[in-house]
């Protein structure tokens, strides 16, 4: 066919009706009853897409349904006489020009012989461009065949997926920036304010836009879409454990250890009340041996300190086993000194250093939970502390990780 003639005829209609009809046996389209024509009629009419029946042919649109001239914000004797072109920019957003483009979706719809769906650009209005996703189908109508054009605006999923490109964008330069401080070695309390305020600001507002479409979009959006969507929520959920984090070691780092006098076995088993939820669910044995009386330090930190090291032994336990947790501590001329034994999967020696480092894991996040910065805030606590953390493993059998606090009197604090 002469594309001189095309043009022609798609002033008239959304194109002629070779396009839309070579090839397309009308037996095997659907022919509905009166019933189902009822219903059809009110989803025509109250539908929230704008909605084109075109005669094929005859090749001119037969009927719209109120929604389309809201749509285009036109009156609906322009919807009747024009087509798609007519309100379509000369070329769509990749530059390809309206016209190759839309021949080329109809060709397919004429190959296919079944609902073909693809994205368009519109002018509403005559001179406002927006997005809409456009799904062609064929359809029995009073033993006439016709082409069921269902357009919906999805201008605002564009703005927002554009806001959310923008949003993580922003959330990688504040991430570099992030790692520029730390190899600069900046004071701590900017490194907390970047990580409470900068990154998080970004990181809410991706969330809150990633689920808002998840929430009003899901039914439209493409498979891949929601892919995509789903793994955005679950980077922000990770980076927000991660700036929770980091900011805990800043506060390690910077908190003010005031010193004083408690009992470090009713401070352990105030931990294991917290911890209660964790050991239930691993069914977790933990034993508490010989402590000393009492000690000066930081209650809070040191509390944290065993949180840490007591829930690592429970979570890295070794599969099919049940974890056993020993806990005790003893006293020499200079300092006091605690351990935490479990018989989980162990360290091989060449990482004893290395898992002290902030962020560094031995095992992958689908194995075990969590940032790989918890051994990093201990290692803080105890020097802190004026003490030393190590530790003793074999692969297989269990760790036991000692920690040492220096004494410290009332008096000398005064």
């Amino acid at each position: 066919m002469e594309e001189k003639g095309n043009e022609k005829e798609m002033d008239r209609s959304l194109d002629t009706p070779q396009l839309l009809n070579d090839g397309v046996e009308s037996h095997a389209l659907p022919i509905l009853s009166k019933e189902a024509k009822n219903y059809y009629q009110t989803l025509f009419e109250n539908s929230p897409e704008g909605i084109l029946i075109v005669d094929l042919a005859l090749g001119r649109a037969i009927d719209i349904n109120p929604q389309l001239p809201k749509l285009f914000q036109t009156d609906r004797e322009s919807l009747m006489e024009g087509n798609m072109l007519v309100f379509s920019p000369p070329n769509q957003p990749d530059g390809v020009p309206s016209q190759t483009k839309l021949r080329e979706y109809l060709n397919e719809y004429r190959a296919k012989r079944t609902t073909v769906s693809f994205e368009w650009q519109f002018l509403r209005g005559g001179h406002m461009k927006f997005d809409a996703s456009v799904s062609i189908s064929p359809m029995m109508m009073e033993n006439r065949e016709v082409s069921v054009l269902f357009i919906r605006d999805i201008s605002q999923i564009r703005r927002a997926e554009k806001i959310l490109e923008q949003k993580i964008v922003e959330l990688d330069d504040k991430n570099r920036e992030l790692e520029r401080y730390i190899r600069s070695n900046l004071e701590l309390e900017n490194f907390a304010y970047i990580a409470s305020h900068d990154l998080r600001e970004p990181l809410r507002t991706i969330m809150g836009f990633s689920q808002l479409l998840e929430q009003r979009y899901s039914d439209i959006l493409p498979i891949e879409a929601k892919e995509y969507l789903s793994l955005v929520i679950h980077a922000v959920d990770s980076m927000n454990e991660v700036t929770s984090d980091l900011l805990e070691y800043s506060r390690a780092n910077s908190a003010d250890y005031i010193r004083k006098e408690i009992n470090p076995r009713i401070l352990v088993e105030n931990v294991l009340r917290m911890l209660d939820h964790q050991i239930k669910q691993e069914d977790a044995v933990i034993v508490l041996k010989c402590l000393p009386d009492l000690i000066w330090v930081s209650s809070s930190q040191l509390a944290k300190l065993f949180q840490n090291l007591i829930s690592n032994a429970i979570k890295f336990r070794k599969k099919g086993t049940k974890p056993y947790v020993t806990i005790w501590g003893e006293e020499s001329e200079l300092h006091w000194k605690f351990y935490v034994q479990d018989n989980g999967i162990g360290i091989e020696p060449r990482h004893f250093e290395k898992i002290f480092l902030i962020f560094k894991r031995l095992n992958s996040k689908e194995e075990y939970k969590g940032s790989g910065i918890g051994l990093a805030i201990s290692k803080i606590i105890v020097e802190k502390h004026g003490g030393k953390i190590g530790l003793e493993s074999t692969p297989g059998i269990g760790t036991t990780f000692s920690f040492t606090i220096a004494k410290y009197s009332h008096t000398e604090e005064e």
